[in-house]
């Protein structure tokens, strides 16, 4: 149908519904081969949106999106994200452990920021929730927080950015 129309299933009585809205998932990768995109897949190296192309950059102290790190607390963590919307940004919010810790209100389509989180904690994430005016929105993979492994605590089970997959 025009490639404008997905196709899902729903539980009840398993009858397909025919929607406009197509999300997307989008891949950080530095090459565009099979493997890289799956590489980048593997360790959430991506974000998602609700159909827009919106353009999402998002880092602590250096780490992008989906990294796990080992965080030393001498220092905060330095949160930096820019995003370039499709429509006038309504909201750009910093989710810590599933609570907004920061919101912004940029009302243009472009909006950059850096926060220092003072309040930081080990074994805490980290992702970004933007709304724009049209109720279209992007979210970013979590990035992890860790403890330090001179702790002798392992981190989460979930935790793991050494992948390498071949894709045939």
């Amino acid at each position: 149908v025009n490639g404008e129309y997905s196709f899902y299933y729903t539980n009840q009585f398993y009858k397909p519904l025919i929607s406009k809205d197509v999300g997307l998932t989008c891949i950080l990768s530095d090459s565009l081969t099979r493997n890289s995109l799956f590489n980048a897949m593997a360790v959430r190296h991506n974000y998602a949106t609700t159909g827009e192309r919106i353009l999402l950059d998002f880092k602590i102290d250096g780490h992008i999106m989906g990294d796990a790190y080992q965080w030393d607390s001498t220092h905060y963590p330095n949160i930096i994200g820019t995003i370039h919307g499709t429509d006038t940004l309504e909201r750009v919010e910093i989710i810590k452990n599933n609570l907004t810790l920061k919101s912004f209100t940029p009302g243009s389509k472009d909006y950059s920021f850096n926060y220092i989180d003072s309040a930081a904690t080990f074994n805490s994430y980290y992702y970004l929730r933007v709304t724009q005016v049209n109720v279209q929105m992007a979210w970013s993979s979590p990035i992890w927080l860790l403890l330090n492994p001179d702790t002798g605590i392992e981190p989460p089970s979930f935790i793991n950015n050494q992948f390498d997959i071949t894709v045939y």
